[in-house]
């Protein structure tokens, strides 16, 4: 039992002995004492018999007392010490005893104490891993705040380069003029995300064509007035070569891959617009050429306009709903993008703009599902 403070003063400190319920300074009292008992007894015993044999020595001597008294005297006196010893080693026994049993005690106090204190152990040391672990997190969650915070100021942010990959054929002449209309109010949206954007244009036609009509290239740019110049020297234009509705989608992709000086660090984005498929089954190519740009960290977004005949006639509307709009979805979710159906001429400028801030929200999504304890993004 500890021993309670006094008033107005300190607890007495407790020793390493008294935590185990008997202080250990009275176990070892009570041993001192049993083996000064002994020693006493001993010692008495031993006095006793010599001043008993001196006692008797010296009435025989005097002839005061006969042999036989004094025999008997001293089997009486031997008897008393006898029974005084006896007496005695019972009191040491239960003494031994009460010894062991204490000492039982105290062992098991002892072990149990050890456990407890391997078990504070092991508390400890998981709430120092827990410890760790939130640390780690919240340093990580500082980092991601601070990325977060150079992403959305424009200052401080990845550049944006982004290349407008257009259908060239007959059919997309609106989709041509609406970039070559938009262009500039286009670039200059971009540059609220990012001042330093750039765009760039590839328009592709049928794989059948002649080589200077297959693709027309203008690499990225900051010049609205180039990129614009460029647009309206474009013509959407099929020779009698395109025999066929679906057009070289996946020559557009890779030639604007190959031909494209993106910048190291720069938000990537292919925003394609067509109304016609890929000449590729099941956009296989389109698809390779799409997950490998996004594996980089780039995006590829699709606006599927509406062919000529949609909904008058049977093969043009079958074509699109069973075919080329497949064909898009795969080749956008290949490369991480947005995929829009059913598009109008407008609809790829839109997806240029939405696709550049959303990026730029993403480290803000991922942010608050780091917080959340939820998985980030993989991207659009």
């Amino acid at each position: 039992m500890r021993a309670a403070p006094r008033r107005g003063g300190r607890a007495r400190p407790q020793s390493e002995g008294d935590s185990f319920g008997m202080p250990l300074a009275d176990l070892l009292t009570t041993a001192l004492g049993c083996m000064m008992l002994i020693f006493m007894v001993a010692s008495m015993f031993m006095r006793d018999e010599i001043a008993l044999q001196a006692q008797l020595s010296e009435q025989e001597a005097t002839g005061r007392m006969s042999a036989e008294e004094r025999a008997r005297r001293l089997e009486r006196a031997r008897d008393q010490l006898t029974r005084d010893a006896e007496r005695l080693a019972g009191q040491v026994s239960a003494l031994t005893a009460r010894l062991d049993e204490q000492g039982r005690a105290l062992d098991s106090q002892r072990r149990a104490a050890e456990g407890e204190r391997r078990d504070l152990g092991a508390q400890l040391e998981t709430l120092a891993r827990a410890l760790a672990a939130a640390e780690e997190r919240l340093n990580d969650q500082t980092t991601q705040v601070t990325d977060v915070i150079h992403q959305l100021n424009p200052a401080t942010a990845r550049p944006v380069d982004v290349m407008l990959l257009i259908d060239g054929t007959k059919s997309m002449q609106p989709s041509l003029d609406a970039a070559r209309d938009n262009i500039k109010t286009a670039i200059r949206a971009l540059r609220i995300v990012s001042p330093s954007a750039r765009v760039g244009v590839t328009v592709f036609r049928d794989k059948n064509e002649r080589p200077e009509l297959r693709v027309e290239h203008k690499d990225l740019s900051d010049n609205e007035d180039a990129l614009r110049a460029f647009l309206s020297g474009i013509k959407a234009m099929s020779t009698a070569r395109d025999k066929d509705r679906p057009e070289w989608m996946c020559g557009g992709i890779e030639h604007t891959l190959k031909h494209t000086s993106w910048r190291k660090g720069s938000i990537r984005l292919i925003a394609i617009v067509s109304d016609a498929a890929t000449q590729s089954p099941k956009a296989k190519r389109c698809v390779e050429l799409a997950a490998g740009f996004r594996k980089e960290g780039g995006f590829v977004h699709i606006s599927s306009t509406l062919p000529d005949g949609y909904g008058e006639r049977r093969e043009v509307t079958r074509e699109y709903d069973e075919v080329v709009l497949k064909e898009h979805a795969a080749v956008a979710a290949a490369g991480g993008g947005r995929h829009i159906q059913k598009a109008d001429e407008a609809a790829l400028m839109e997806v240029v703009l939405r696709a550049a801030f959303e990026v730029r929200l993403d480290g803000l999504q991922e942010l608050s599902d780091s917080l959340k304890g939820g998985a980030a993004p993989k991207g659009r």
